[in-house]
């Protein structure tokens, strides 16, 4: 058999290219429990001979812990990035412990930081829980990848998954998740203050084979709230986001801004509204009266972070940002002088879809995912 490998590489490498090879292949799953959004996490893990890299943001769901171990078991080269809060308590993220207890490389990010802020000319520290490392994803030999929402959450709500394949950008990926399981996280700083993080690459735009344009952006470091706020403010209808925490005052200003100018905009969010800075969340709730604000209920606690933007037409580019976390204050404190939950201090991605027809399969699934969140909720 291993006689032949060279004579089949010769044969590979010598082949005609073929025009697809030049797209990435793309597939939106929406799931809706759980249970669903597990097993295809676990076929693709499964399916893995030598290498996956992992994005666990959740360390509830034992299941995927079972396929990871597994793996490692069996001899693939398996390396993990998690938060480094899941470790501490293995009843409430068992999944984290039996991956941490079974020898699987694996890196805890984004824990507590205290630095001197040049900026604001004063000391700031955040806690562990205040810095969030939000990624989700498997990468499995390096060859195909699902990027999704919650992964590693048992709880009632749905996930999206979007699968991918293609060099360029599993290649991107890749560089983000060397940066974070290297020690590179959100939390860490250099001597000036300055972001350690660098950009993975400087594609912003990966054709598909579909009839969608994708673009993908790692925070911090290439700032994926702010470029929501600036969809926003470049929309030319409509504008509705689904969130289950949202305490970025510029991002509310900007969507009241564009409702009070005739443009149609709806902001759902859910059950964690406020947690995080009930300060923040009064922008959305005093200050942007033009804009249609609905709450998901409490018993509903997994809530994609999804802005849809001009898909109520046919004439504009329909776009669908997927974000890995809320959409969070672009400030480091309140009003307050408070240290809060920022979009500087996530590792996190964004990944833009984007149609200049009629929306698309995949566009639609996002869409259809955001009217079904619609339905549950009510006037907030």
């Amino acid at each position: 058999m291993m006689r032949s490998l060279p004579l089949l590489l010769l044969t590979v490498a010598c082949a005609e290219p073929k025009m697809g090879d030049s797209f990435h292949a793309l597939e939106v799953f929406v799931e809706e429990d759980a249970d669903g959004a597990t097993d295809k996490l676990v076929r693709l893990v499964d399916r893995a001979r030598d290498t996956l890299h992992i994005g666990l943001p959740y360390g509830q769901d034992t299941v995927l812990a079972e396929a990871i171990v597994d793996a490692h078991d069996r001899g693939v080269l398996v390396e993990v990035v998690t938060d480094v809060d899941l470790a501490t308590d293995p009843v409430v993220d068992p999944a984290i412990a039996a991956v941490i207890a079974a020898g699987v490389p694996t890196t805890l990010a984004d824990g507590e930081v205290s630095y001197f802020d040049f900026a604001l000319n004063i000391d700031v520290s955040w806690r562990s829980r205040e810095t969030l490392m939000s990624h989700g994803y498997v990468i499995s030999d390096t060859t195909e990848a699902l990027v999704g929402t919650h992964v590693g959450h048992v709880g009632v709500g749905e996930r999206v998954l979007v699968g991918l394949q293609g060099e360029p950008i599993l290649e991107d990926l890749l560089s983000e998740h060397n940066q974070v399981f290297g020690g590179a996280d959100a939390t860490s700083p250099t001597a000036y203050d300055g972001m350690a993080k660098s950009i993975a690459d400087f594609r912003w735009n990966y054709p598909t084979r579909t009839d969608v344009m994708l673009e993908m952006w790692f925070s911090p470091q290439e700032r994926t709230t702010k470029r929501v706020i600036d969809a926003v403010y470049g929309a030319r209808s409509s504008i509705r986001v689904l969130t289950d925490e949202m305490t970025n005052d510029g991002l509310a200003y900007a969507l009241q801004e564009k409702a009070a100018s005739g443009f149609e905009v709806e902001v759902i969010v859910g059950p964690r509204f406020g947690l995080t800075s009930d300060d923040l969340a009064d922008a959305l709730r005093f200050e942007t009266p033009d804009v249609r604000k609905r709450r998901v209920p409490d018993d509903v606690p997994v809530i994609p972070t999804l802005v849809l933007v001009d898909f109520d037409t046919d004439q504009n580019e329909a776009r669908a940002h997927l974000l890995s976390h809320d959409l969070y204050s672009a400030k480091r404190i309140d009003g307050f002088q408070r240290t809060v939950v920022n979009d500087q201090l996530i590792d996190g991605s964004l990944l833009v879809l984007r149609d200049a027809d009629t929306p698309s399969v995949e566009l639609q699934a996002l869409a259809d995912v955001y009217r079904r969140y619609e339905a549950l909720s009510e006037a907030l």
